[in-house]
């Protein structure tokens, strides 16, 4: 997946907002009647102005072929946290409540042990088999913070490459590191699992003195 975004068009003004969202569906391939790839791309406008585009290519797979592809794994549920956020800053990761931090620290710089809340209602909107997308999305986003503390990263331009699923049952870590980023600040983000690649993500964008949250870990 790919994500551009204009940040000169996403001030939040005095009233509601209205976005119109254009979606493109391009090489579509089927098996039978049954839809198993496509490519996206969407584009975000606000009055007329391009706010953010981005898309991918995605495959789909029939309820029954899912469920021989996961096996065990596919009645599996994230059960609770490993490890409370306990005297981390929310801030350090570009957040303002500890609720909404999905990292663990470890004993090395640039590395942490992805440990979100089951029970955040956005991130987890509703129930899987495995770590949501969006939540190994918003763990990149967070290491590129953390790798860049005291400053926190507002990314301007996002790649991501999912490999394999992320399972519950085994510690996944998050590895980041610094990339050139032409003018603006590039993190490489690497999720592992049972010494896997999980996903890749790169992540660009402007960075700014991170403000220290009101909030502090119990």
């Amino acid at each position: 997946m790919h994500v551009t975004t204009h940040d000169e068009h996403l001030v939040i003004g005095a009233t509601p907002s209205d976005l119109t969202l254009t979606a493109v569906c391009t090489d579509l391939a089927w098996k039978g009647k049954r839809l198993s790839e496509l490519s996206v791309e969407v584009t975000v406008e606000r009055d007329g102005f391009l706010c953010a585009s981005g898309g991918g290519r995605f495959t789909c797979i029939a309820p029954a072929t899912y469920k021989r592809l996961r096996g065990a794994a596919s009645t599996a549920r994230c059960i609770g946290r490993t490890r409370p956020p306990t005297g981390i800053d929310p801030a350090v990761f570009g957040r303002n409540l500890p609720f909404d931090v999905v990292l663990a620290p470890t004993d090395r710089p640039g590395r942490w042990l992805l440990d979100p809340d089951p029970q955040h209602p956005i991130l987890f909107d509703h129930s899987g088999d495995h770590v949501p997308g969006m939540v190994l999305l918003e763990a990149a986003r967070q290491a590129a913070c953390g790798l860049l503390s005291p400053h926190t990263l507002t990314p301007s331009s996002i790649q991501v490459e999912f490999l394999r699923y992320a399972e519950f049952d085994a510690p996944c870590w998050i590895e980041a590191s610094a990339l050139p980023g032409h003018g603006s600040c590039g993190v490489m983000v690497t999720g592992l699992q049972n010494d896997q690649t999980v996903f890749t993500a790169r992540l660009f964008g402007p960075a700014s003195l991170a403000a220290t949250s009101p909030y502090r870990p119990v």
